[in-house]
């Protein structure tokens, strides 16, 4: 869809309001206007292919901005039309992403947004089923499928020796009874840099609820420990703000996260980050050698 066309759209769904677009840009999961309606900035998701993503997204920022989550507000949605209307955070088109200060206070004050998030609570035995494709009956089948399924993309593209994937398989087995959950929440599911918005080291909020999921809180803090290992420098001025966590769960959720990125990062061709994150995994692995010796 082009400028001229969704204007169009718009004229048809609002007659009697006008809009001017701003820019556009494209995410992985949608395409993306930012458009201005009486003053107002504010946001407009066409998805690129799975509607789905759409729907997750209204959800759960419908759900945080109720606990008083610093995320875009849900103005419109049509389902028919499939479109979703929200809130500009910041100034400009988005705000910038994640760029750490010297001292770190966006990290104090994201932690505590994350906590609000994290405050909707679910019980197991309700389990929604619908976490990404649906085949899962639980959360520990999510993040075992999850592994086992990056773990052999990695072994037959033989990057990574046997031996150390042998490593992981055994930590992996230690460590997957923490799966078994007595509550889970609705998690974000893709909280990295690119979807948290400071400006003038502050945090603005968090965007893109696209891949929101119900599970483990600590989940969402594997993709903000990876950010920061293996110094832990931010990450503990994170857990300031959140309060209370499970190293043991994050470790692990690192893990699985750092699994699927190196073969998401290969697949899309994105040497630089492919690298660093093979190198990330091998530290991991030669961390896990050296607390054995």
């Amino acid at each position: 869809m082009n400028s001229k066309q969704l204007l169009e759209l718009l004229k048809r769904r609002f007659p009697s309001e006008n809009f001017k677009i701003l820019g556009k840009k494209d995410s992985y999961d949608h395409k993306v206007f930012f458009l201005e309606k009486r003053g107002r900035k504010i946001v407009l998701k066409i998805p690129k292919r799975d509607r789905s993503k759409l729907l997750n997204e209204a959800r759960a920022f419908r759900v945080w901005h109720g606990a008083g989550a610093k995320v875009p507000e849900v103005l419109s949605l049509d389902p028919k039309l499939c479109f979703l209307i929200e809130t500009c955070l910041g100034v400009g088109m988005h705000g910038e992403h994640l760029k750490l200060s010297g001292q770190g206070i966006e990290m104090i004050e994201l932690g505590k947004e994350v906590k609000k998030m994290h405050s909707v609570k679910i019980n197991p035995s309700r389990y929604f089923n619908e976490n990404r494709m649906g085949k899962n009956r639980s959360w520990k089948e999510y993040i075992d499928s999850d592994f086992y399924g990056n773990l052999n993309s990695i072994r037959k593209a033989a990057f990574i020796p046997e031996h150390y994937l042998s490593r992981l398989i055994l930590y992996y087995s230690k460590n997957k009874k923490l799966l078994n959950l007595k509550i889970i929440s609705l998690i974000h599911g893709d909280l990295q840099p690119d979807n948290i918005l400071v400006k003038n080291g502050h945090l603005i909020g968090i965007v893109d609820g696209a891949d929101s999921l119900i599970g483990d809180p600590m989940y969402d803090l594997g993709f903000l420990y990876k950010r920061d290992y293996p110094k832990e420098k931010y990450f503990n001025l994170f857990k300031r703000g959140y309060g209370k966590v499970d190293m043991r769960k994050i470790r692990l959720y690192f893990l699985t996260i750092l699994l699927f990125q190196i073969n998401f990062y290969k697949i899309d061709k994105n040497k630089e980050e492919f690298k660093r994150n093979v190198m990330l995994l091998k530290y991991f692995i030669n961390s896990l050698i050296k607390a054995h010796e």
